[in-house]
């Protein structure tokens, strides 16, 4: 494992020192690699993914038909659960809200002296830079 590392940690050390003379080399190897690509491995991969729609046609359509079916099953079947799973959750929902608009108004609240006094700070420094601004143009 040590090895590995040391490796990757010494590859990646030559390269960024080598980086300006592999530039050359890297591309041509890239432009190479991308004109096969396209040349052969593109038909090859259209032609075997054609032939795998071909086959699976039947089977696509069957899946679909049956995927319809048990999910309209399914639907029906967990409609019941999903509705007494709300109805037992909503007062925890409605407690939990409650509290959260309680804590915000107190924490309103709370903030507003900060909040003027931060307000006339920023007051302050802006009629101090505005006056040291009207001196300077003086």
């Amino acid at each position: 494992m040590l090895d590995c590392l040391l490796g990757a940690f010494l590859g990646m050390g030559i390269g960024a020192y080598n980086a300006r003379r592999m530039r050359d080399c890297l591309d041509d190897t890239f432009h190479v690699g991308g004109h096969y690509h396209r040349k052969h491995v593109v038909p090859y991969v259209k032609n075997v993914s054609e032939k795998a729609l071909e086959s699976a046609g039947p089977m696509a359509k069957n899946a679909i038909t049956k995927g319809a079916e048990f999910a309209a099953t399914a639907g029906e079947k967990a409609g019941p659960a999903f509705r007494q799973a709300h109805t037992a959750a909503m007062p925890y929902l409605t407690s939990a809200k409650e509290k959260t608009l309680t804590g915000l108004a107190a924490a309103q609240e709370a903030a507003k002296p900060h909040l003027r006094t931060a307000g006339n700070m920023m007051s302050e420094k802006y009629e101090g830079i505005k006056s040291n601004m009207s001196k300077g143009s003086a």
